[in-house]
């Protein structure tokens, strides 16, 4: 069943391109988007897309809308590709206060062979976050896991089942108190844009392998 709150955020999201943590493991918002009805400057109403992943060949209108921040038309009705929702997760974070050790503990991880479902990082007041979570039957063995190789990056890490408010806190972070500003780079540029958002006395939240 779908909430009457589900298809406007859908539709915002698809609109403004915007992702989350779950972008690490399901793609962006783009990614996922089939199809997408619009309304365009001169009142006429165009369609894209489908609501199968196989519909038809052309050009993906589809994904040209998404990220227009309806500068192309207005999105009116889209059809997302859905995933199941995992029965269990857990995550490891290593926390530092040392740029360098987070962008060295981001890049083991994301590095390493364990399969993430989101894979994070967050720059605030000093302190640094990089979050890693693990979901299906294995999600606790693999947490673990990233616990130790986090633990020898040289940071603070530990592993939990119990997660779901370390990704309410990062999605806060994610989108801020204030002005957001999106930032993109190489995960080797990490420490660099901690260090501009530590002088700006800026947050910094995002995926650390992307």
């Amino acid at each position: 069943p779908r909430s009457t709150l589900f298809p406007y955020t859908t539709l915002f999201r698809s609109a403004a391109g915007d992702s989350g943590p779950l972008r690490h493991r399901h793609g962006a918002a783009r990614d996922l988007v089939l199809g997408v009805t619009v309304a365009l400057s001169d009142g006429s109403i165009a369609q894209a897309g489908g609501r199968v992943i196989k519909n038809v060949a052309g050009y993906d209108l589809a994904k040209l809308f998404s990220g227009s921040l309806g500068t192309l038309g207005v999105i009116t009705q889209v059809a997302v590709r859905l995933h199941p929702r995992p029965r269990a997760t857990a995550t490891a974070t290593g926390a530092t206060d040392d740029p360098a050790r987070l962008q060295q503990a981001a890049i083991a991880l994301s590095s390493s062979s364990l399969e993430a479902q989101a894979l994070d990082v967050r720059w605030a007041a000093g302190e640094g976050l990089v979050l890693g979570r693990f979901a299906g039957v294995a999600a606790v063995e693999q947490a673990a896991a990233a616990e130790r190789l986090l633990a020898s990056a040289g940071v603070q890490a530990r592993a939990t089942d119990d997660d779901a408010e370390l990704w309410v806190a990062q999605r806060a972070a994610q989108r801020g108190d204030g002005a957001v500003a999106r930032v993109y780079g190489r995960p080797t540029q990490l420490r660099d844009a901690c260090a501009a958002a530590q002088a700006a006395g800026a947050t910094l939240a995002g995926r650390a392998a992307l």
